[in-house]
């Protein structure tokens, strides 16, 4: 469950204790769901991923950071409210 402090360590312990953004390196971390539970995906571990506040906030929440498949290792990334950069491990793809 996502109240589950334990449940949130392990993701953040996971990730490295740092944003799970391929192009960031803040130390900050929130919780973030890959696929909403409003739209079906549960608390289990490969659909959580540790964004830092403003990636998460600022870049997933508004648009400018998406974030799909299953973590940590087939997570795929895009970046731009119209993509403009893919990024598969550690493979960046421009888009345009």
């Amino acid at each position: 469950m996502l109240g589950d402090s334990g449940k949130c360590e392990e993701i953040f312990r996971r990730d490295g204790h740092e944003c799970s953004t391929p192009v960031c390196f803040s130390k900050d971390q929130a919780w973030h769901h890959i696929v909403y539970r409003s739209h079906g995906g549960g608390d289990e571990p490969e659909n959580g991923t540790s964004p830092c506040w403003p990636c998460h906030g600022d870049g997933i929440h508004q648009g400018r950071i998406r974030v799909t498949g299953k973590a940590p290792d087939a997570l795929v990334w895009k970046l731009g409210r119209k993509p403009w950069m893919e990024v598969r491990g550690r493979e960046k793809r421009l888009l345009r």
